[in-house]
């Protein structure tokens, strides 16, 4: 987990939160920010008049520090909170699953989906394809079985003269294909969801 992230208490929204604190060489001024153009989690913009806008300090809650009291871990002339989320049901896991609030921030669950945001988008994009590829071959594996079992009570229902069973011996080399063939397809099925180098 990265080590300058900080649980937060929004009191308007009634809701917890997360910050970075951000080094002021990388927020640049804080009455016109050059590098950081994210919000600032105790500064908004507010508008003068049409067209002018300025910088006003607001008291949107507590920010918890590393042991979870809300006395100051870092030094505010140095360090500035750069708001990073709402931790409400609009925010997902990486699985798609909302955060259920607040029971979620009390247990600490709510870290796994801190660290799928952490985890670089390519390695994201590469797990949710494979993913997709897996739900894919299980589906179709699914089908698979379910044809299985029909064409296997059609044959056994008894309605047929003759037996159209045949001995495993004379359709070993035909299963052994069919077990290569899809074996096949699926590797290629998962090399097609990979990412280009």
């Amino acid at each position: 987990m990265h080590k300058r992230l900080r649980l937060c208490w929004v009191g308007p929204a009634k809701c917890f939160g997360v910050v970075q604190l951000y080094h002021q060489r990388d927020v640049g001024d804080i009455d016109d920010p050059e590098y950081c153009y994210r919000e600032l989690f105790n500064i908004t913009t507010r508008e003068t008049r049409p067209g002018c806008y300025e910088r006003v300090s607001i008291d949107r809650g507590h920010i918890f520090n590393r042991w979870g009291t809300t006395a100051l871990d870092y030094d505010p002339f140095v360090r500035y909170p750069v708001w990073v989320a709402t931790l409400n049901s609009q925010m997902t896991y990486v699985d798609g699953e909302p955060i259920r609030h607040p029971e979620d921030v009390y247990s600490g669950k709510f870290m796994l989906a801190i660290e799928g945001w952490l985890t670089p988008i390519k390695d994201r994009l590469r797990l949710a394809r494979f993913k997709h590829a897996r739900d894919i071959i299980n589906r179709a594996e699914d089908i698979g079985a379910q044809m299985t079992d029909d064409v296997w009570a059609l044959g056994k229902d008894g309605t047929s003269t003759t037996n159209h069973m045949l001995p495993y011996k004379f359709n070993k080399k035909q299963i052994a294909r069919n077990d290569h063939f899809v074996q096949t397809r699926q590797d290629n099925l998962m090399k097609y969801w990979e990412l280009p180098k």
